[in-house]
């Protein structure tokens, strides 16, 4: 006999199956005793389930905004109304693709007001109108093109731009439809119209930029090549007698050569000046109170997804 069969005598356990329990009965007592640890554990899971806190459901808008909208701080309300800045003053351009949108969209959906900013509106044709009433803090919130905001920077008004909108927005030269010119290149050493031409712009606004940069690239020299003329957009559209060169943005531009056929294209100013346009508010609400800002971006990005989600 081996050592290990006597161990198994000696602690009452059988080396063969025929001995002890037999098969199906260790089998069927295996069933049991597992079932028992399953059941168990199945009890215990529904008690975990029932005790934990139910799902909180998250209600959102039907263009997907999270709801309830936040809602500024009562103490940068009383910041605002001690600068006087109450209710906000807010503007936008006026017929200007994408731009003319989503300030249509924040006014009449109230998007501010849902935050708890209580808004004045005004409308302005370009952004040297707008600039005239923001440099002073007349209103403070805006939406020009890069040329609005270069000039606050450079005149060091206080500004924080939000956000880029309408990037790539079209920009043109147009001309009366009997002109002689083809090409703005046609303006250097007065070569077709024999005198320095009149370019009508709107001071101060992107159409203004665009050109000046067009004139740089091209080697134009005011006085000697052009005159510049400032006028609003809306009338350049119009091709007024006495300008022989018009730059205006869209939609002026599909309105002017399309719609009311007073002028054709000379040629787009993309070419000479990638164009964006910013939102913007003054610096110092930004740091006296940061919730009002952010309200501010919040609203200006809704009223995008509001835009797509309602396209008509």
């Amino acid at each position: 006999m081996d050592s290990s069969h006597a161990d198994q005598i000696r602690s009452g356990t059988s080396a063969s199956p025929s001995r002890g329990l037999g098969r199906r009965q260790f089998l069927a007592f295996a069933a049991k005793a597992t079932g028992g640890f399953l059941a168990a554990d199945l009890a215990a899971a529904r008690a975990g389930r029932a005790q934990a806190p139910a799902a909180t459901t998250r209600r959102f808008t039907d263009w997907g905004w999270p709801l309830p909208y936040e809602q500024i701080s009562s103490k940068s309300k009383q910041w605002l109304q001690g600068k006087g800045w109450w209710p906000i003053n807010a503007g936008w351009i006026v017929v200007w693709s994408s731009e003319e949108m989503i300030g249509t969209i924040l006014q009449t959906e109230k998007l501010l007001e849902k935050r708890g900013i209580e808004t004045a509106w005004h409308t302005f044709v370009a952004a040297g109108f707008s600039n005239e009433a923001f440099i002073p803090g007349r209103i403070q919130l805006a939406n020009t093109g890069a040329l609005g905001v270069l000039a606050l920077l450079s005149n060091k008004v206080p500004v924080r731009a939000l956000a880029v909108h309408s990037p790539g927005l079209t920009h043109a030269a147009t001309v009366p439809l009997d002109s002689p010119l083809k090409s703005l290149a046609d303006l250097k050493d007065a070569k077709v119209l024999k005198r320095p031409a009149v370019v009508g712009t709107t001071t101060g606004s992107t159409n203004h930029f665009g050109f000046i940069a067009a004139a740089h690239y091209l080697g134009l020299k005011e006085n000697q090549d052009y005159t510049l003329r400032s006028s609003p957009p809306g009338d350049l559209a119009a091709g007024p007698k006495g300008i022989d060169v018009f730059t205006i943005w869209e939609p002026h531009v599909s309105n002017s050569t399309e719609i009311l056929k007073a002028t054709r294209l000379l040629e787009p100013l993309d070419p000479y000046y990638l164009y964006s346009g910013y939102c913007y508010t003054r610096r110092e609400i930004e740091d006296n109170a940061p919730d009002v800002v952010q309200a501010m971006t919040d609203a200006f990005i809704e009223a995008i997804l509001w835009g797509k989600a309602n396209p008509d």
